[in-house]
């Protein structure tokens, strides 16, 4: 294994290289030291390391591979960036480069500079602890055994995040892609090529930023100084280690790990943090191009993927109008398309965009992609009198009693739910259903509104959002024996004047309490309007015994300022590892931008806030993560990945055919949701 180290396009020489097994003691922790080598001070930054059959007693710069599967990375600190005789040592300068499975080392080139370390960090940032020293000793691990040939989900996370790292850049040159071809990987989307583009400019800005300090003789220089001022750490409450120690920072990795997980500077009191930290490009001389033209709202990291006109062997598109998405255990994404006429299906893509399946049935849905504890995926019909379940292989078609078929969902004992949209019904069927099986009706829900949205708790109580003219509503159907097979034909029913408005996605958390997606709202209000995000912080049960009625209590939620965290007509909800609440956006901020918003689990929001709140219908907010037209439009599905990457869907017509990923935003979390059902819990870390 060979490669270079610079700053940008400087060589560093006399800088320590070393190279690293990712940890199975935790996340963040247990990494391994297998080599280290010095960069040579001919002028090109080299260093090279040999592959032995043995681990050496002492450290030097050979190494073996604790396991072919074992995932290295590497770090490169200190250094001279300005001459070639290593006069001088910028301790500041730590750079790094995560190559993926040892067994494929031999023969890599590698070029260790700032767009590697961006690419790096932010695909592992949720596996990463960058240490408080100086220089600073990076670990990266995760939970379990990830080398076994069939690892703990907390191993899949961590394995797909390396992978994601190469959607980003090029290892061997050390550049940000431009975009990346993924051919379909199976006979059932041969003919399906998707297309992986990342925000490439903000890689590059955030390289010249960490490029600003590399580049200087010393750690004192201005430019550190300012960095590290600037890139401030997140409360380890919203991390994937809440009981870390994230000190100020003293190396360009750890300033790289914070812009990452503090990406908009949350817990800094600087208002110009940004503004500060993006005027170091200019400072650095900007060596990687191309950049942004200004300052961005925040940090994080668009991949969109989009597979255009390109179509399954059914004649359907891969992506068409994904009004939902689902993550399986092994990290794939699911998408419920829902495209006019026949031109919808249910497809499949794999953690870093490749193709992988088609149903192989051609029609509308826009609700679904709901993944039981079997591992069988279902999509409801939006244009045919049927919900489908998909096993992998074959597609099962069961007849349903009206062609307006919407929301579905699974629970933690292998029941699927579905809701029908004309006579406002709720449906249930075991996971063992075949073509021949009669959905059981539950119950009808209220006549106020379409019933979009379905969430289930760890009891199996079904809760059903419904949304209208007539007004909005919250209806829970608790299961009146255990294992959720009998429900009341009435449910409960609550709603709360302005805190339920256009009620689309519903998603619980730990504490029993779920969160809302509001696409809709009252005129201007300090506390209701367009977009609010609602919490229910006390969702209570009564009686578990068994065959006794389970009795449930609603405390009215609390809504969330107008346009707080850039909320704007919020559709899907999902909760990750952390307890953070993330909400896809509907409806465009004033900027013409959509975006996403994340809040903490008490309601605090962590994307941007509007700073002109609208008044009226219209909105005219700031906030959320925001990207350009060709990463988001029209919102709506939203889902969280076992490697901390956040999924959503738009479903606007000039980007129907496009998903995208932010990555590496949140704590990882169990998927499906179904698996965290059935393990008592939600939303927990894998």
């Amino acid at each position: 294994m060979a490669g270079k180290v610079h700053g940008g396009n400087q060589p560093i020489s006399g800088a320590t290289v070393k190279l690293y097994a990712a940890g199975t003691a935790g996340y963040g922790q247990g990494s391994t030291l297998l080599a280290s080598t010095t960069t040579s001070t001919d002028g090109t930054g080299s260093f090279s390391f040999t592959q032995i059959a043995t681990q050496p007693g002492t450290i030097g710069s050979s190494y073996a591979c604790p396991s072919s599967k074992s995932l290295i990375y590497l770090v490169s600190s200190g250094g001279d960036p300005l001459t070639n005789t290593a006069t001088n040592n910028n301790t500041a300068a730590v750079l790094m480069a995560a190559l993926g499975q040892c067994g494929s080392s031999a023969g890599l080139f590698v070029n260790i500079n700032e767009v590697s370390t961006v690419a790096s960090v932010f695909a592992l940032a949720q596996y990463i602890y960058p240490g408080t020293s100086t220089p600073a000793t990076v670990t990266i691990g995760t939970h379990g055994d990830y080398t076994l040939s069939t690892p703990p989900q907390a191993g899949v996370g961590l394995i797909n995040a390396f992978a994601t790292v190469a959607n980003l850049e090029t290892l061997n040159t050390g550049a940000a892609n431009t975009s990346v071809t993924l051919n379909g990987a199976a006979s059932a989307v041969s003919a399906v090529v998707s297309t992986a583009t990342p925000e490439t400019a903000k890689i590059n800005q955030m390289a010249n930023i960490l490029a600003a300090c590399v580049n200087n003789a010393t750690s004192a220089a201005a430019n550190c100084s300012t960095l590290f001022s600037n890139a401030t750490p997140p409360s380890p409450s919203v991390t994937s280690q809440p009981s870390a120690t994230f000190s100020t920072a003293v190396d360009t990795l750890q300033a790289a790990y914070y812009m990452a997980t503090n990406p908009t500077d949350s817990v800094a009191a600087n208002p110009n943090n940004l503004s500060n930290l993006y005027a170091l490009s200019a400072a650095a001389g900007a060596p990687f191009q191309p950049t942004l033209s200004a300052a961005p709202t925040d940090w994080t990291i668009g991949l969109v993927y989009n597979s255009g006109a390109t179509k399954c062997s059914s004649g359907a598109l891969f992506i068409n109008y994904p009004y939902a998405n689902s993550i399986d255990a092994a990290g794939n994404v699911w998408m419920s398309n829902g495209g006019s006429g026949t031109s919808g299906a249910l497809t499949e893509m794999s953690p870093t965009g490749v193709p992988l399946n088609c149903s192989g049935t051609v029609f509308q849905s826009r609700g679904g992609a709901a993944i039981d504890t079997a591992g069988n995926v279902w999509i409801a019909s939006n244009t045919t009198a049927a919900v489908y379940k998909f096993d992998g292989t074959t597609t099962t078609t069961i007849p349903t009693a009206t062609a307006k078929n919407y929301a579905m969902a699974a629970d933690g004992k292998g029941n699927v739910f579905f809701t029908e949209n004309l006579a406002l019904n709720l449906y249930e069927l075991p996971s063992t259903a075949t073509s021949s099986t009669v959905p059981t009706l539950i119950g009808t829900t209220v006549a106020s509104g379409s019933p979009f949205g379905i969430g289930i708790d760890t009891k199996g109580t079904v809760v059903v959002g419904q949304s209208g003219s007539g007004g909005s509503t919250i209806i829970a159907f608790p299961t009146t024996t255990v294992g959720g097979s009998t429900y009341p034909s009435t449910g409960t029913s609550i709603t709360a004047a302005g805190n339920y408005a256009g009620v689309y996605g519903i998603a619980f958390d730990a504490t029993g309490g779920f969160w809302v997606g509001n696409s809709a709202g009252t005129s201007a209000s300090a506390s209701t309007g367009p977009g609010n995000t609602t919490s229910l912080t006390a969702l209570t049960y009564g009686s578990s015994t068994p065959g006794a009625a389970n009795t449930v209590t609603f405390t009215p939620g609390t809504a969330t300022a107008i346009f707080a965290g850039g909320v704007s007509t919020g559709r899907v909800v999902a909760v990750d590892g952390a307890g953070n609440v993330w909400i896809a956006n509907n409806t465009a901020a004033s900027s013409g931008l959509f975006g996403v918003s994340e809040f903490t689990k008490t309601g605090v929001a962590l994307s941007p806030t509007s700073t002109t709140p609208g008044t009226g219908t219209t909105t005219t907010e700031n906030g959320g993560f925001q990207k350009a037209a060709s990463f988001f439009t029209s919102l709506r599905g939203c889902a969280i990945d076992p490697s901390g990457n956040v999924w959503v869907s738009s479903t606007n017509s000039t980007s129907n055919t496009q998903m995208t990923e932010i990555v590496g935003a949140a704590v990882p979390v169990v998927t499906p949701i179904s698996a965290q059902l059935a393990n008592g819990t939600v939303a927990t870390k894998p």
